[in-house]
């Protein structure tokens, strides 16, 4: 095992050393403060080495019967190399003591920025328990002029302005004025129940004479029996794209119509079907503007995911259904952000042609405010979060 002591002025500096001297596979020892700053001993986890193998001793010379009995060692390679225990609990011991290491230094960054700057510190938590990515936070943070002496209440007035201001949205209600919109998104998303409000409305406003549903959902049996269940209350065409008639002949057949509103299928995203479908939106162009459909009620990730898979050449917007159902909202406003499209509506219920809005980012953020009261604030995550976001803007 090799072991060194590093000294440097900060937490910070100590560690980047130890990473440049034994990669990232060092032990922390210990820490302690000296008058330098910070000292640290680490170590490399280098297994111990084998011991010599004894050269054989001579034997005498044998004669051929002789050697046929000789019985060679069949004892398995992995039982004759064995790792010894001690050492393998010694390397564990290791591992949980770089790991405790690692959160004192989290701690211990969380709580020099807290004592250094406690009016950024408060605003940190509070933007957190929104629940919003700690990349987000830092850029909404940044620039930002704040002292003891300031209002709290102006302050967070500001931040929430700007945050608000992040979130792109659509000008004015999208399918007013007409066209051709293909809803993309995962199965689940709320796609159909989307067009079902969206269609109800417009025939509630115009009329029905001019507007007709479109589904691509061929793949699943029944899929298309919720559109055509609500084309027959509206008194609308509703169309069905299949292998005999695909997208482009049926939006031919449909070309009269002010308003079409086309339900793909929420396909896996690894299905050659799902990439045969984002072709044919793609090869239309022009002609179709598809809007996004995102639900707030799923993990981060998987929304994150979906923004990067349902996507084509001619995305006009999207729409965040199912906040009613959400916990947290900064999630779902910080994806907005990273996605950069346009908010075209958001959903909040089952009702039809109710329960729809067009997008409106100071509306949204006031109800991520909203349940941000009912969330508990976890100090340890907030605190992991600055960190990590503080390690990143460093090492930039």
């Amino acid at each position: 095992m090799a072991m060194k002591s590093f000294i440097a002025a900060d937490m910070r500096t100590a560690l980047r050393l130890v990473r440049e001297e034994f990669g990232e596979d060092a032990v922390i020892l210990s820490n302690k403060r000296v008058p330098q700053g910070i000292e640290l001993v680490a170590a490399t986890e280098m297994p111990p080495a084998a011991p010599p193998r004894s050269e054989p001793q001579q034997q005498p010379e044998m004669s051929a019967p002789q050697a046929e009995s000789f019985a060679f060692d069949e004892t398995p390679r992995e039982r004759r190399a064995a790792p010894d225990s001690g050492w393998l609990q010694m390397q564990q011991e290791m591992r949980a003591m770089r790991e405790l290491i690692a959160q004192q230094y989290t701690n211990f960054s969380w709580q020099q920025y807290r004592s250094q700057q406690p009016a950024q510190a408060a605003m940190w938590r509070r933007l957190q328990r929104l629940g919003l990515d700690a990349a987000v936070t830092r850029d909404l943070l940044d620039g930002a002029v704040q002292s003891e002496e300031a209002n709290a209440n102006e302050a967070w007035q500001g931040l929430m302005n700007k945050l608000s201001a992040r979130v792109a949205v659509c000008d004015g209600d999208l399918i007013a004025q007409g066209g051709t919109f293909a809803f993309i998104g995962p199965t689940g998303a709320g796609k159909t129940t989307t067009i079902g409000k969206l269609a109800a409305r417009y025939v509630l406003d115009n009329g029905n004479a001019d507007i007709a549903l479109v589904t691509m959902d061929s793949y699943r049996i029944g899929a298309h029996e919720q559109l055509r269940t609500l084309s027959r209350i509206l008194n609308i065409p509703c169309k069905i794209v299949s292998a005999q008639r695909d997208l482009g002949a049926v939006l031919y057949e449909l070309r009269h119509c002010k308003l079409i509103l086309i339900d793909s299928a929420g396909l896996n995203t690894k299905a050659p079907e799902f990439r045969q479908q984002v072709e044919a939106l793609d090869a239309l162009g022009d002609r179709v503007r598809c809007i996004q459909v995102l639900a707030a009620n799923c993990q981060h990730q998987a929304m994150r995911a979906a923004q990067r898979a349902y996507r084509t050449g001619n995305l006009a917007g999207c729409i965040l259904t199912k906040i009613d159902e959400a916990g947290s909202l900064g999630e779902s406003v910080s994806a907005l952000i990273a996605g950069g499209l346009p908010l075209a509506y958001t959903t909040d219920g089952q009702a039809i042609p109710g329960d729809i809005a067009v997008g409106n980012g100071k509306a949204l953020v006031g109800k991520a405010i909203a349940l941000a009261k009912q969330n508990e604030c976890n100090e340890d995550e907030i605190a992991q979060a600055f960190a990590t976001q503080r390690e990143k803007a460093l090492s930039a």
